[in-house]
């Protein structure tokens, strides 16, 4: 009898079926063998599995360093690094020069390689990390790099392998102990804007009288902490504008101005407190970072102020 119309389509249809199965059969792995994850990698080994570690043991934001100054907006982090090597396979060590460092801003995206090292910069850091060199097998070199980066909260040090890849980071929040020194202890209790004064002092156009109050304490500095007009900066988060030091030695009638004002100079001594009101005069804005700083520019302490 002849066959129905098309059933010689169907029979090699699914003869091709059952080979494939056959063939699936052969090259499945057996029930609990099957690898349905991704082959390892640097990215999903945990830090310790890594054969080339990078350590931040501590983080300064400074403004200015060997006569270079940062632009609005912008900072000097001073990372001390550690780079291990526990690869006993790969001979030769691994070799770090100036493009094995890259610091990521995740907020904005920003990524920069580490700063062009300058004999000034160079002798102007207490332990700069010797570049170019090699890293031994289980040896480890530590040292300090600096990056001129836009000021930010959290950043990412990527360590790049000769190549180009990324091969091991270490994520950086400024809020960590390693960034903040604990150098001084800052509270901000709160935050007014003011037009004028009492005595009809007015500031200068487009800007605003911005009244902190806080308290100041040393947790961290044996030898005192001057805190003078320059001690702060006050930047405006939403433009850049940035504003270096209060007015309270600017304006000689302070004690009548303000409430509770901070008689500025004074030597802050290890674990004494002093509270009271800060006064600046800034362009208006909803968000800014008030900065304690010493005299060589270096952060000792950062915080955002709402002014929303």
């Amino acid at each position: 009898m002849k066959p129905p119309k098309g059933f010689a389509a169907i029979a090699i249809f699914s003869t091709l079926i059952l080979i494939a199965i056959s063939i699936a059969a052969c090259t499945t792995s057996p029930s609990g063998t099957g690898n349905t994850s991704p082959p390892p990698s640097f990215a999903n080994t945990s830090p310790a599995n890594r054969p080339i570690l990078v350590t931040v043991n501590s983080v300064d934001r400074v403004l200015s360093l060997a006569n270079i100054t940062m632009g609005k907006g912008r900072v000097l982090l001073i990372l001390n690094v550690t780079v291990a090597n526990r690869d006993t396979q790969k001979p030769g060590g691994f070799p770090l020069t100036g493009h094995s460092f890259v610091l990521v801003d995740p907020a904005s995206g920003t990524s920069v390689p580490l700063f062009l090292v300058k004999p000034s910069l160079q002798a102007a850091l207490e332990n700069p990390l010797p570049l170019p060199t090699t890293v031994g097998k289980q040896d480890s070199v530590t040292g300090d790099i600096v990056f001129g980066i836009p000021d930010s909260r959290e950043y990412r040090l990527d360590l790049m392998a000769p190549g180009g890849n990324v091969i091991t980071s270490q994520a950086i929040t400024m809020d960590s102990p390693a960034a903040s020194g604990g150098a001084l202890d800052v509270t901000i209790y709160s935050v007014e804007k003011r037009w004028n004064l009492k005595n009809e002092s007015f500031p200068m156009g487009g800007h605003v009288f911005v009244v902190l109050n806080i308290s100041v304490k040393n947790t961290g500095l044996p030898q005192g902490f001057q805190f003078v007009e320059e001690s702060t900066t006050l930047e405006d988060t939403v433009s850049g504008y940035s504003l270096q030091g209060s007015f309270n030695s600017k304006y000689k009638n302070i004690p009548h101005e303000l409430e509770d004002p901070i008689l500025l100079p004074i030597t802050l001594q290890l674990n004494s407190v002093v509270r009271g009101q800060l006064l600046f005069s800034t362009r208006d804005s909803t968000e800014y970072r008030l900065n304690f700083i010493d005299s060589n520019k270096t952060v000792l302490w950062s915080g955002t102020v709402h002014a929303g």
